[in-house]
């Protein structure tokens, strides 16, 4: 996972950026999927949601994630 420099200034707001790398995601989807709306199976997404969550201590309810499109 990455942080960025400026954001960590914010001491209300946790962030992180990160890569495919890990996860529980399997077969075309394996990766650090968090797509609810990519196909993938929606246990490992949430599963992977939740290891985003406990990485940079936020509470699963108060994630924001956001809509990237290729």
């Amino acid at each position: 996972m990455l942080f960025s420099k400026k954001l960590k200034k914010f001491e209300n707001l946790k962030h992180c950026f990160f890569s495919r790398k890990n996860g529980f995601s399997e077969g075309h989807y394996t990766s650090l999927n968090c797509g609810l709306g990519s196909g993938d199976k929606k246990d490992n997404v949430l599963k992977n949601l939740n290891l985003i969550s406990k990485k940079i201590g936020c509470k699963n309810e108060l994630l924001i994630t956001l809509d990237q499109i290729h």
